[in-house]
């Protein structure tokens, strides 16, 4: 434990002297590269650029391009020059700051990784070329390379394997693992249940106490603690403390639903904004629309608004069921319809 916080600390004084480089290779016969190919979340190179003590420059080059023509007329004045491949995402970056520091403890001008390089900077300024160097092989598996579909598919399994595993040593509950996904960029928070056939992509965030129900579609939304998803989609949309969206709700475009709601079922929502405490009855269909707090809105409703001109429910309002309220662009009042009329 005491070596371990000694290297980490030592790396950590050493970031700003390392430059670091991500090279893409591109073979000219394939018609997608390899690197840019989603790899939960992300492309796949983007997993290896996360990784590297320091911004990383990344450059394009072919099969085969020496390495040191590639870098040089980018080279910084850095101690030390990292040089990675854009196609092992499985590379971690504890393995990477122990390479660093085997290329300074033994004093190496060059370190061969399985797929990669450690120089010292001054040393590639004056060389074309580098023969037959040191190889340092810790974590070799880390290396493995997405240059086929099977090794996609297997480099695939082991990162999604990882993340379910991070999530649930963070105390999150997966009912199912074989039927749920969940991107690399999601945030899960400790005590959240996920049920099956469940979507979960994008830079989602779901706080504390959450359940997310089986069928649901996340991505990128932010769910607050001790909300309930009951088999709805929620999309590039905020839902606060303790909501409850019903089955079959659809929610999208930068919806706001605030704290202790309710959305019952097969509600739609389009670019409104619910504030708390608020119930919106089964089957209503909301675009651009504002319904403050307390109020509800009937079960089947319709209310439209345009962007510069929305719908609004003023607090404490109560829409009756089937309520038909239009908003005409640059129109000052509601246009207001309910099954009474």
């Amino acid at each position: 434990m005491v070596e371990e916080k000694t290297l980490v600390k030592k790396t950590i004084e050493q970031t700003q002297d390392i430059a670091c480089f991500v090279l893409l290779v591109s073979d000219k016969t394939q018609r997608k590269p390899w690197f840019m190919l989603d790899l939960l979340g992300k492309p796949v190179f983007e997993w290896v650029t996360k990784i590297c003590p320091s911004l990383p420059v990344t450059l394009e080059c072919f099969p085969e391009s020496k390495t040191l023509s590639v870098i040089k007329p980018y080279l910084k004045n850095r101690e030390y020059t990292l040089v990675l491949f854009g196609d092992t995402p499985l590379l971690s970056k504890q393995t990477v700051l122990r390479a660093i520091k085997h290329l300074e403890d033994d004093g190496l001008n060059v370190c061969a990784l399985p797929r990669g390089y450690v120089f010292r900077t001054e040393y590639i300024r004056r060389v074309d070329d580098v023969y037959a160097p040191q190889v340092y092989g810790e974590n070799n598996e880390e290396y493995l390379c997405v240059d086929s579909n099977q090794n996609f598919m297997t480099i695939k399994e082991i990162l999604r394997d990882k993340i379910f595993n991070f999530h649930e040593d963070n105390g999150v509950e997966f009912i199912d693992r074989k039927s749920t996904y969940v991107d690399s960029d999601v945030r899960i928070g400790g005590g959240v249940i996920v049920e099956p056939n469940t979507l979960i992509s994008g830079k989602t965030e779901i706080y504390e106490n959450a359940k997310i129900g089986f069928g649901s579609v996340i991505k990128s939304s932010k769910i607050g603690a001790g909300s309930e998803i009951c088999g709805s989609e929620v999309i590039s949309s905020v839902i606060k403390e303790n909501v409850k969206i019903k089955g079959g709700a659809h929610i999208t475009e930068k919806t706001f639903v605030g704290a202790n709601s309710i959305v019952s079922e097969n509600v739609v929502l389009v670019s409104a904004s619910i504030a708390n405490n608020v119930n919106i009855g089964a089957n209503s269909y909301l675009v651009n629309a504002k319904v403050y707090n307390d109020a509800s809105v009937g079960a089947n409703s319709t209310l439209v608004g345009t962007g510069d001109n929305p719908v609004r429910i003023k607090e404490g309002e109560k829409l009756s069921l089937c309520s038909i309220i239009e908003n005409k662009k640059n129109s000052n009042e509601n246009n207001i319809f309910t099954d009474e009329d």
